[in-house]
């Protein structure tokens, strides 16, 4: 959703919240999302992705084929600054290194807002391999997209027992490598609105958003703005003694017009 900035910029700031139990009562610890390497992005939009230039493509067998789904955090300079496998068909993990590898040193001509300015942005990459034939070689091609502007599932409170938490001896939580800010909705804007969304997740064994809701919510567009950025969110996992397990954490969003 492309905004028209007018009289007022917008801002997000974000903070990230463990849930910890302490003598039997649950204690929020603040922990920066700017920390640390996170990727901070927007988003894409259909009509606003980065643009690939001429680039080194996988290396792979030429009797395999198949696909391989990249997300993908193109920074404000065209540089990759973040990449994970998210969908493959080849079960031996041959492609998605390949790819990752091909993808070190990429560079792109990056999205833009809607006034022209060069924004981060999060899109999925589609590597499809084909298998080279007796009258065709093998060959790679990749195709950015949007991701979908979807919600994650929503999480029921039953979802959230058994969660490993601070509590237990040798808890680490987890940390995030990507962050998804929400775009500022219009009418939000035009009714200057301005405040927090506060959501609880459910962080995953394999670092991904399973699902969320709103705790405290704000405006009915800024509350589903947060909760499509966060199930964009991706975290190293929480471990308990070095073993990734599935945990929640409070996430606030806040929107500011300055």
């Amino acid at each position: 959703m492309a905004l028209a900035m007018t009289a007022h910029s917008r801002r997000v700031a974000i903070r990230l919240v463990t849930l910890a139990a302490i003598a039997g009562a649950v204690t929020a610890v603040s922990v920066s999302a700017q920390q640390g390497t996170a990727a901070h992005a927007f988003l894409a939009v259909d009509g606003r992705l980065p643009v690939p230039g001429s680039q080194t493509m996988p290396s792979y067998p030429s009797n395999t084929s198949g696909t391989v789904d990249v997300e993908l955090v193109v920074d404000v300079r065209g540089a990759v600054a973040h990449a994970r496998v998210a969908a493959s068909s080849d079960p031996t993990g041959a492609l998605d290194r390949a790819t990752l590898a091909a993808m070190t040193g990429w560079r792109f001509q990056p999205a833009t807002d809607a006034g022209g300015r060069p924004q981060a942005t999060l899109s999925l990459a589609r590597f499809t391999f084909s298998a080279a034939t007796a009258d065709t070689p093998s060959a790679v091609t990749v195709r950015l997209a949007a991701l979908p502007q979807v919600t994650p599932p929503p999480l029921e409170a039953g979802q959230l027992v058994g969660l490993a938490d601070a509590k237990q001896p040798g808890y680490s939580p987890p940390r995030p490598l990507r962050n998804i800010t929400p775009r500022y909705t219009e009418d939000a804007m035009r009714a200057k609105v301005q405040g927090p969304v506060t959501m609880e997740l459910i962080v995953l064994a394999d670092g991904t958003v399973g699902a969320a809701r709103v705790t405290s919510p704000l405006h009915d567009s800024l509350d589903r703005a947060a909760l499509v950025a966060a199930k964009y969110w991706y975290f190293d996992p929480a471990r308990v003694n070095g073993q990734v397990v599935p945990t929640k954490v409070r996430l606030e969003l806040a929107f500011n017009l300055r």
